[in-house]
């Protein structure tokens, strides 16, 4: 369910419509069920405490004792439809707070298709650098708050 489109530009990664914990996490490299909360999108954050209803702490717990599926699924699909309609709605008007291209969401428009050849598409924005962290135990995990949209 993951989309990174070869040949448009850098490896874009463009948001699916839906996608599943097992997925690959663009920030990481890893499933985003073996992400500390901290790693996570904002829009697989929400998901996480909108959606399944888990805090980001007891989500932590679960990503370090590889429990993630005994919540979720590992094919449980979770639409990301109304989150894509947010950020094709606010465009690229941002605020100084925030990436003007994303406003804090990491979730850019590509509203010409010069990133990923398709004029509209949602995609990582490039103010998103991948976390060096891997998921190795307790102690090498930082956990703090992150933008949710």
């Amino acid at each position: 369910m993951t989309a990174v489109l070869a040949g448009c530009g850098a490896g874009v990664y463009v948001l699916p419509e839906e996608f599943t914990f097992s997925d690959e996490n663009p920030l990481t490299g890893e499933p985003f069920a073996r992400s500390v909360f901290e790693d996570l999108p904002p829009w697989v954050q929400s998901v996480v405490e909108d959606v399944v209803r888990v805090s980001p702490s007891r989500w932590d717990d679960l990503a370090y004792d590889g429990e993630v599926f005994t919540v979720v699924g590992p094919f449980r699909v979770f639409d990301l439809r109304r989150f894509l309609a947010g950020a094709r709605a606010r465009g690229g008007a941002g605020s100084s707070r925030w990436c003007p291209d994303c406003r804090g969401s990491l979730a850019q428009v590509d509203p010409d298709g010069s990133l990923t050849g398709m004029v509209g598409a949602v995609c990582l924005c490039h103010c998103a650098s991948p976390s060096p962290r891997r998921l190795v135990g307790r102690a090498s995990a930082t956990v703090s708050a992150v933008v949710a949209w």
